[in-house]
């Protein structure tokens, strides 16, 4: 569509900001199969069987933080590819209507 419509600032800036999009939609990909492999991997494992409750408690501790890092991460990945659609959609529609209507209502 980018050869089919006059060639501005604005849609060569609306341009440049979609094809930033494709970095975060590998992240979002990337952290979605991690935590996915990693579900899958715990369930499948089953409750393994401690002798005491301290061995329990020392693997319980870096599994729940690898846990809380993943979910921060994909939320951060989703949260960039957000804001990153937002900017790609204003700045189509600022390249599209700006300019193109009279504020006088004629």
């Amino acid at each position: 569509m980018e050869e089919r419509v006059q060639e501005t600032s604005l849609l060569e800036k609306h341009t440049e900001l979609g094809d930033g999009l494709l970095p975060w939609a590998v992240g979002v990909f990337v952290t979605a199969t991690a935590i996915w492999f990693a579900y899958r991997r715990a369930s499948s494992s089953g409750i393994p069987s401690f002798s005491t409750e301290l061995d329990a408690a020392a693997m319980a501790g870096p599994r729940t933080l690898v846990w809380v890092i993943a979910v921060v991460l994909s939320v951060a990945v989703a949260a960039g590819s957000i804001v990153q659609v937002y900017r790609i959609g204003d700045s189509g529609a600022k390249s599209v209507w700006q300019g193109s209507f009279s504020s006088t209502g004629n």
